[in-house]
């Protein structure tokens, strides 16, 4: 009785009938499906990585910006004609100055009339809270801590009540004119009228 080896069994299956080699389907899948959850494995850490790396770039610039806050001072109604070096001067008496800063309005070039002033240390800012209200150049400078910018906080107040005023008003013979309502609309091809006409009789 003729005998077959395993190999020569395996490379029967692996025939077909032109006599090549065929890969089963079910492997082909399997390659496939380990390829890609390579793939998505990869993305998901090169995007932790990334993320990782900007949440901590923007926080060390956060701790970075309030500790120069917290050596920093604001000084308002200064003369327009101050150079950075006479502040420096008249604050240097508080410890070392790291910086400098006087405003100036980017068209004209003209000082704002206030200016930030740099310590090295934070302790300064204290002994430099005591010039406020002192006299320089017959100015009464205003001194205080640096405040960071809150989003919002310069904005100019809106009163919420704004349009024509619902006083009536007289017509050119002293009659008395009926105002105008504008309906108020909501949804899409309709609107309800909220103010009912007081001069309207029923």
């Amino acid at each position: 009785m003729e005998q077959m080896n395993i190999d020569q069994v395996n490379h029967e299956k692996g025939k077909n009938d032109g006599g090549n080699f065929k890969v089963p389907v079910d492997d082909i899948n399997s390659i496939d499906k380990e390829f890609s959850d390579l793939q998505k494995l990869k993305m998901m850490n090169e995007g932790a990585e990334m993320q990782m790396n900007q949440s901590g770039g923007l926080d060390s610039h956060e701790m970075e910006q309030e500790e120069i806050n917290n050596r920093s001072i604001f000084v308002g109604n200064v003369d327009y004609s101050t150079q950075p070096e006479e502040l420096q001067s008249l604050f240097s008496e508080c410890g070392l100055i790291n910086r400098v800063t006087i405003l100036v309005n980017k068209n004209t070039g003209h000082s704002k009339g206030y200016a930030y002033i740099e310590f090295a240390d934070a302790s300064s800012v204290r002994t430099a809270l005591s010039l406020s209200e002192s006299f320089f150049k017959k100015r009464q400078i205003k001194v205080c801590s640096k405040r960071r910018n809150i989003p919002g906080f310069n904005r100019p107040k809106i009163s919420p009540f704004r349009g024509r005023s619902m006083k009536p008003s007289l017509g050119p013979r002293g009659r008395l004119r009926q105002p105008s309502f504008r309906p108020f609309y909501r949804g899409r091809g309709s609107y309800k009228k909220i103010v009912t006409n007081p001069y309207e009789r029923a």
